[in-house]
């Protein structure tokens, strides 16, 4: 795992002060650090707290490895809600409304209130965020100890034990929403479960909202960037209904791989 500096820690919670606080424009980014994922899913967050706090309800959450609770996405209970509030000239539609009213239980989820989210969704996005700091830094740390020359050893020849390991994955993306691609290091992982046939998702650990991985098990692989994560599954037995495994946090750099007992 990658161990992140009290100054990442607050350069990220700055990070999410303005992303929080609905801020266009940011302090000093790193000029490799994506925050566009956690950029859309504290958009996407503050939409649920809006609509909450409109109808008096608490906002589902859900305990990490038995300790920490994070908000959960309100459309994990209806893959359609999000698309239907979010209708030109409104914020949320009816449909959306009267669904919420229907399920105010959030079918036997945790829940905190939406201030709390609010607090706890900082606290772990930041943490996040400063991992992926540390993180590019430690990918970058090894590409160029990778391209220094070799010093050959005593018996004239070179070490290779360095060469065992798989050079990182130079991934171009988007580096905040409407910004410009940057080239930034990536993490080939793979996702390995008991049944054969499932799809793999991932999510930062820091707000339950599902994002593809790939299919199908087992195992799934595909390159992530540095950060915490948790994954799911579903598929076969499990129909469309993800099946997360809550415990098993993943920080990347560090172990490739993960086995989900599904």
């Amino acid at each position: 795992m990658p161990e992140y500096s009290e100054e990442d820690l607050v350069r990220a919670y700055d990070i999410m002060h303005d992303l929080l606080s609905g801020e266009r424009k940011f302090r000093a980014i790193p000029k490799d650090l994506v925050i566009y994922d956690v950029e859309k899913d504290t958009s996407d967050f503050l939409k649920d707290v809006k609509v909450l706090k409109q109808l008096g309800l608490p906002m589902p959450a859900t305990r990490l490895q038995d300790h920490y609770l994070i908000p959960v996405a309100l459309d994990m209970f209806d893959p359609n809600l999000e698309s239907r509030w979010l209708k030109p000239k409104s914020d949320y539609s009816f449909d959306a409304l009267k669904y919420l009213r229907q399920h105010p239980d959030f079918h036997g989820y945790e829940t905190m209130s939406p201030d709390q989210a609010v607090f706890n969704l900082r606290e772990q996005a930041s943490s996040f965020l400063a991992t992926r700091m540390a993180g590019v830094r430690e990918l970058r740390e090894e590409e160029a100890e990778r391209s220094a020359p070799r010093m050959a050893t005593a018996g004239g020849g070179f070490d290779y034990e360095e060469e065992e390991k798989p050079p990182p994955v130079t991934l171009k993306v988007v580096q905040r929403v409407g910004g410009n691609n940057v080239n930034t290091p990536g993490c080939e992982f793979e996702v390995s479960t008991d049944s054969c046939g499932l799809r793999v998702f991932w999510s930062g650990a820091y707000r339950e909202s599902p994002n593809y991985f790939n299919h199908p098990t087992s195992p799934a692989s595909s390159v992530l960037q540095s950060g915490t994560y948790m994954f799911g599954v579903d598929g076969g037995d499990y129909g469309s209904n993800i099946q997360w495994d809550r415990n098993a946090i993943v920080a990347l750099p560090g172990i490739p791989s993960v086995h989900l007992n599904f």
